[in-house]
């Protein structure tokens, strides 16, 4: 997988959320899912969704174990906790929540894609979404938080209606492992 530099991310509270990973414990490995508690004025849990995850490789799953109010929005659902994707997910855009989830549990490290899609009119909408690895042990992470937002220039949507463009026409642009040089810093921090 690429590897890019934290500046690739282009929302300043997704760039807070890595820093923060790395502060908790991300440095030496994986920080404990417990001790995640960004600053509030960093982040928007409304955009956030934590998934837990049973099983490796092959017979890994992902269940809900919380999600924001702006993903209940987009999805017109409101799961209850411990759903498995496909409850939650669109079909649609099941494999690219799955592949996703999945380069994340595997690295062990912050992952970070752009999802895009057009409007009716055919103007772009981007997804950017960040997910972060959590777990007791090195190399067995048994939670992902995914960051999501939104983002258009020159799209008009309303997080009750992208659900549907993204449905339609879901293409990854771009995707990439969060690079850290020796100290444990963000490469570009």
């Amino acid at each position: 997988m690429r590897m890019a530099f934290l500046n690739t991310i282009k929302s300043v509270s997704q760039r807070a959320l890595v820093q923060h990973w790395r502060e908790i414990g991300g440095r030496s490995g994986l920080p404990s899912f417990e001790r995640f508690a960004p600053p509030s004025d960093t982040f928007d849990p409304r955009q956030m969704m934590c998934w837990t995850i049973e099983g490796d490789g092959d017979k890994r799953c992902f269940r809900t174990l919380q999600h924001g109010k702006f993903l209940s929005e987009a999805f017109h659902i409101d799961p209850l906790p411990l759903q498995q994707i496909k409850a939650v997910v669109p079909e649609a855009l099941q494999k690219v929540a799955v592949d996703g989830l999945n380069e994340c549990a595997d690295a062990c490290a912050p992952i970070y894609w752009v999802i895009s899609t057009r409007d009716d009119a055919g103007r772009r909408v981007n997804c950017e979404r960040l997910l972060l690895p959590f777990g007791e042990e090195p190399g067995k992470p048994r939670q992902i938080i995914t960051s999501l937002q939104l983002i258009s220039y020159d799209g008009e949507f309303t997080r009750a209606t992208v659900l549907a463009f993204f449905a339609r026409e879901a293409t990854v642009t771009f995707k990439a492992q969060i690079a850290f040089g020796k100290q444990g810093v963000a490469v570009g921090a």
